[in-house]
């Protein structure tokens, strides 16, 4: 934890850090704490627990169930890969807020062509077999935002947002 050290456990244990607004995580279950200022968290491999607390945080958790929280401010939720979010292992983020952001530029949202596509945000419109759709759906207090990359129908990328939330594309980076 960048704001409280005494909860460092292990090797970190009593370690105190000082201007230090970048953690990265290992392949581990991490748990990654920012403080006021503007952080850039990132998990691993494992089920990690990201929180940016105050300032304008960019988090990326990387493979795993993550769960995410951007804190005040204006926050950026990183996903490079298709394999970050799985319908399988599905990461969470709690506290999304106007302003955030859900940044999907590394994603190559159409696997069927060559190179880098963006994707296509279609509401809360069913995927029509068509590679790179994007939408968003919610059930009961939750909204779920998916996404079809081969044209198959089927959601290749999933994230779970712990709220209800109406998307517009302006809240992604496709």
């Amino acid at each position: 934890s960048l704001a409280k050290a005494s909860i460092n456990t292990s090797d970190a244990k009593g370690d105190t850090y000082v201007s230090i607004e970048n953690l990265t995580g290992t392949s581990h279950a991490d748990k990654l704490t920012g403080n006021g200022s503007a952080n850039v968290l990132t998990g691993g491999s494992g089920n990690d627990v990201l929180k940016g607390e105050g300032g304008n945080d960019t988090l990326y958790g990387g493979k795993g169930a993550d769960d995410l929280y951007g804190g005040s401010g204006k926050d950026v939720f990183v996903f490079k890969a298709v394999s970050d979010s799985t319908p399988s292992a599905r990461d969470t983020i709690f506290d999304f807020a106007n302003g955030d952001i859900i940044d999907l530029k590394a994603i190559d949202a159409n696997t069927t062509k060559s190179g880098n596509q963006s994707f296509s945000f279609i509401g809360t419109d069913a995927f029509s077999d068509k590679a790179g759709e994007l939408r968003y759906s919610k059930s009961g207090k939750d909204t779920y935002v998916t996404a079809d990359t081969n044209g198959d129908g089927k959601t290749d990328f999933a994230l779970h947002i712990d709220k209800l939330v109406t998307f517009e594309k302006g809240d992604f980076l496709l």
